[in-house]
């Protein structure tokens, strides 16, 4: 989240996960005759039971950590002028 104080909004950045992207990506080719899919089952169905289907890309729950830019609130200047250096920012 990010405060934008000339909207007086709070503004949210969504960075996707990129193994779900390509398991997304994937299925669309799948479905254009793009590609081909590896069969992996057979999918029986009897009236009896419920069916219940998984979004694709939910195999993907384990957090993605990104590199972003700390808290600088606990840092005096110095010592945020010297991690932005540091970490190729002028």
């Amino acid at each position: 989240m990010i405060y934008d104080e000339n909207m007086g909004l709070i503004l949210w950045d969504y960075i996707l996960n990129p193994d779900s992207v390509k398991a997304v990506s994937n299925e669309m080719k799948y479905n254009l005759n793009l590609d081909t899919p590896e069969v992996v089952k057979n999918f029986d169905y009897t009236i009896d039971d419920k069916y219940q289907t998984t979004p694709i890309g939910s195999e993907f729950t384990t957090p993605y950590y990104y590199n972003l830019l700390p808290n600088f609130t606990t840092y005096t200047q110095a010592g945020a002028r010297t991690w932005l250096y540091n970490n190729g920012f002028t």
